[in-house]
């Protein structure tokens, strides 16, 4: 992996400002954030116009998620000499995330057990403690193991940028000096 500035043979990289940033990823995940504001404000009010074209609120949470881990893996100098400080950047990713979906997770399914003795309606008892189990480790979203069962329907955002920022990301950096 080449360090930041330094362009490959035959190319040049994105211009990186002194702060780190990297200007067009800025620019894209500004821009896929407005798309998924914009998804909010019409998805249920224009199903039938033409605004519902624009309503790409699921690969556009994908696409910024990604462009985050990226950016957030360089934060954490994935591409310099010593490599990815995976202690640092998993231990901000998880005090930044983490904590405050513990919180919405408890009370999302104290809510749901009380109001109705099981977390959603038609749901089967007996994977309660498998769906929770799944939720609680931020796996619920993630292909192959996840149930795509959210009790706390947003959350399953942060079960995708948890996929992105630990399984995505930190191997590709890790794996770029043997890739070439």
């Amino acid at each position: 992996m080449r360090l930041a500035g330094s362009a490959p043979p035959g190319g040049s990289l994105p211009p990186v400002f002194p702060s780190g940033e990297i200007r067009q990823l800025t620019g894209l995940r500004g821009l896929a954030a407005l798309l998924v504001a914009f998804n909010h404000l019409v998805a249920d009010h224009h199903r039938n116009s033409v605004l519902h074209l624009f309503a790409v609120h699921n690969a556009a949470v994908d696409l910024f998620f990604c462009l985050s881990g990226l950016t957030l893996c360089l934060a954490h100098r994935a591409g310099g000499p010593a490599g990815l400080d995976l202690r640092g950047y998993g231990v901000a990713r998880f005090a930044r995330i983490y904590p405050l979906y513990l919180v919405t997770l408890l009370l999302m399914t104290g809510f749901h057990l009380l109001r109705r003795g099981h977390p959603m309606p038609g749901y089967a008892a007996g994977s309660i403690g498998a769906d929770f189990l799944r939720q609680l480790v931020m796996v619920n979203a993630w292909p192959l193991i996840g149930s795509g069962v959210h009790w706390n329907t947003p959350a399953w955002a942060l079960s995708v940028e948890a996929f992105c920022y630990g399984c995505v990301f930190p191997p590709l950096f890790a794996a770029a000096p043997w890739l070439g």
